[in-house]
């Protein structure tokens, strides 16, 4: 795919005064009017269950991966949120083509889970931390639109979306930007986070979608314990490593 224009550095696209426009592909949806073509995302679930809109229910997300998440194209960007605390590194596998779409949103996934650490848990205000205890056993229940047991029992970011699961894209926020960083900063993007509204059908169909990614084999998937769905369970917060899901942590 060819893509006119520079590829910059946040820096330098600050410097030339360039007005960086997110792809409509992965920004929020307008309040009014038609709804532009975007992503339909779970958080909770792998990248392999992200739709276009405008996909038939069977069909996972394909086109559109590979064009450019901003105009002009960034080498990096950092992502932030209200709903969660984590700073968001987001850098081009190719300077020359600059951070994609799929990039971009991998880049999500993988961070969202990773285990995180008890300190992450207790810095939290006591409301908070009773919306992530309950979204930790929510989200590993036996209910029907949630992952379940798959999840594993160590804490995971994505717990601190609490009921905010859904992707509802990325933006160009100066406001969420200067009140957590006291100041706009160059490459700096805002994730939005909503609660889930999926339809029954939605569900079923998600939940097809995912028995058939969790009946193909993978690499990734030998030598790792199985996890069935869990019931009633206790919170765990691991070591927050890329490789925790291993590893045994503190129950609360």
């Amino acid at each position: 795919m060819l893509v006119d224009g520079p590829v910059l550095d946040p820096k330098l696209a600050r410097i030339v005064g360039a007005q960086v426009r997110i792809n409509p592909l992965i920004a929020p949806v307008p309040d009014e009017g038609p709804d532009p073509v975007h992503l339909k995302w779970n958080m909770l679930y792998p990248v392999s269950t992200i739709q276009r809109s405008t996909d038939p229910s069977h069909v996972s997300w394909s086109k559109g991966r590979d064009t450019p998440a901003t105009f002009p194209r960034l080498k990096e960007l950092r992502i932030i949120s209200e709903t969660i605390p984590w700073i968001i590194q987001v850098k081009a596998t190719k300077d020359s083509r600059g951070i994609t779409c799929a990039e971009l949103i991998d880049a999500i996934a993988r961070d969202l889970n990773r285990n995180t650490g008890k300190g992450d848990y207790e810095a939290l205000p006591a409301a908070a931390k009773n919306e992530v205890r309950q979204a930790y056993k929510h989200n590993r229940s036996p209910l029907p639109h949630v992952p379940g047991g798959m999840l594993g029992q160590g804490m995971k970011r994505l717990d601190f979306l609490r009921k905010n699961t859904m992707f509802a894209g990325i933006e160009v926020n100066d406001r969420v930007v200067r009140k957590i960083f006291g100041d706009v900063m160059p490459g700096v993007f805002v994730l939005k986070c909503s609660q889930n509204y999926m339809t029954k059908k939605e569900v079923e169909e998600q939940n097809k979608r995912m028995a058939g990614e969790r009946s193909r084999p993978s690499s990734s998937s030998k030598g790792r314990r199985s996890t069935s769905r869990a019931g009633s369970t206790s919170i765990t917060i691991k070591s927050p490593s890329e490789h925790s899901d291993e590893e045994d942590g503190d129950d609360f």
